[in-house]
């Protein structure tokens, strides 16, 4: 049923940090435009900024495009298709999901799970935030059971037991797991019910399962290994439960993404879920309308995160006039341009100069610590930049050139 979080489970997405305080005047110096985002007469709007998007920053307004650069051997910008991955789970009930990428506070897996786990399995080792890319079916959790669809964000807690149960064969999850729990962020002033609407969030509602296997096996992940331990009776039999410590969901149609009609909503005014430290940052990209005011820009500033890497996993809709190619991961090192190409802003300025709504919906993983890319990641990035996927129809130049399938 649809309930508020409890305020013990939010925290400040707007909060000071420490090393803001360093610089304590905003300085402009050169030639510059009037505002932030508009009226670039050639220049090349190029955002640099520390803690993501919530710490100092600076736009440097350069006459070259910067993220026309011939990349490095590592770090780069890497890609893969989610088709491309063939985890466990997609041929044996019994399977795993394939790990994408890792490092000390996050780790990134893909699931094509095609049948209900013949296991219940409890997480020791943190938070998952399971994206439901494609597929529907139910999580059976000790808490009740949570239904879901394309689009839902499951948020399932350290050590809640759990299976997933899909109805067919054809399923796409993507995966967060965070040593840290996964809480909403306190939105400040910007009001109770936007971007997260806490009538919206899903709660289960307890369910007693019938026990009729002689024994059920409950798989722990602890360390990064698997051990299992059984029980003569199904693991699902709690009758009633209280507390602020549960699985809910929520699906990003639900989001309320922020508009400006003079500027550039910055990513963080996405953010579905986080850390406690800000070290992970989950946000989700909905339908929104660009700005409206004449010499504003409809693309937002090419942008170099100091401080992140950052994942993105393509789900749906169209972009500027372009459909989304849809389950394509891209992983952007900390330090590295990334954006939309001039070229394609061009085509964007004289194809829509009044009303452009961007009807693309992705969601975005961010994390403070370096990703370090697993083989099935790096081995699918070499596939698609050789062989017959780095020429033809390939997605991933689709979503970095604009080009249309």
């Amino acid at each position: 049923m649809p309930l508020d979080l409890p305020c013990s489970v939010k925290i400040n997405l707007l909060r000071s940090w420490e090393d803001d305080m360093t610089t304590p005047t905003h300085v402009q110096r050169g030639t510059l435009p009037r505002g932030v985002y508009q009226n670039l007469d050639g220049l090349k709007d190029d955002l640099l900024g520390r803690n993501g998007f919530l710490g100092r920053q600076t736009h440097l307004y350069r006459h070259g495009d910067p993220c026309e650069y011939r990349p490095a051997a590592d770090p780069q910008t890497r890609s893969a298709l989610q088709r491309q991955l063939s985890p466990t789970d997609a041929t044996d009930p019994s399977g795993t999901p394939i790990r994408l990428a890792h490092n000390e506070s996050c780790q990134l897996w893909l699931s094509r799970r095609a049948a209900a786990m013949p296991f219940y399995r409890r997480n020791l080792d943190g938070d998952e935030a399971v994206f439901v890319h494609r597929g529907q079916g139910v999580f059976e959790t000790e808490f009740g059971p949570i239904p879901f669809e394309p689009g839902d964000v499951v948020v399932i807690p350290k050590s809640v037991t759990h299976r997933l149960v899909p109805d067919g064969a054809d399923n796409v999850f993507l995966i967060t797991e965070t040593t840290e729990e996964l809480v909403v962020p306190d939105y400040g002033l910007i009001g109770h019910y936007t971007p997260v609407d806490p009538s919206m969030i899903f709660i289960p509602e307890p369910e007693v399962l019938p026990s009729t296997e002689p024994e059920y096996e409950v798989r722990l992940k602890h360390g990064g290994d698997h051990a299992s331990i059984g029980y003569d009776h199904n693991p699902c039999d709690v009758a009633g439960w209280r507390g602020d410590y549960f699985p809910w969901k929520y699906n990003i149609r639900d989001f309320k993404t922020l508009n400006a009609d003079a500027a550039h909503i910055l990513p963080s005014a996405r953010t579905l879920l986080a850390t406690p430290s800000m070290d992970v940052l989950l946000a989700v990209f909905g339908p929104h309308r660009a700005p409206m005011v004449p010499g504003v820009e409809k693309t937002p500033p090419s942008h170099r995160n100091a401080d992140y890497d950052e994942v993105l996993f393509s789900h749906d809709g169209q972009a500027f006039g372009n459909p989304m190619p849809t389950g394509v991961l891209m992983h952007v090192p900390q330090g590295l341009h990334h954006g939309v190409p001039e070229a394609e802003k061009q085509r964007i300025r004289e194809e829509y100069p009044a009303e452009l709504l961007l009807d693309s919906v992705a969601v975005a993983i961010d994390c403070r610590a370096r990703f370090v890319l697993d083989e099935a990641f790096v081995r699918a990035f070499e596939e698609l930049t050789s062989g017959d996927l780095a020429s033809g129809d390939n997605p991933v130049a689709t979503l970095l050139n604009g080009e249309s399938r």
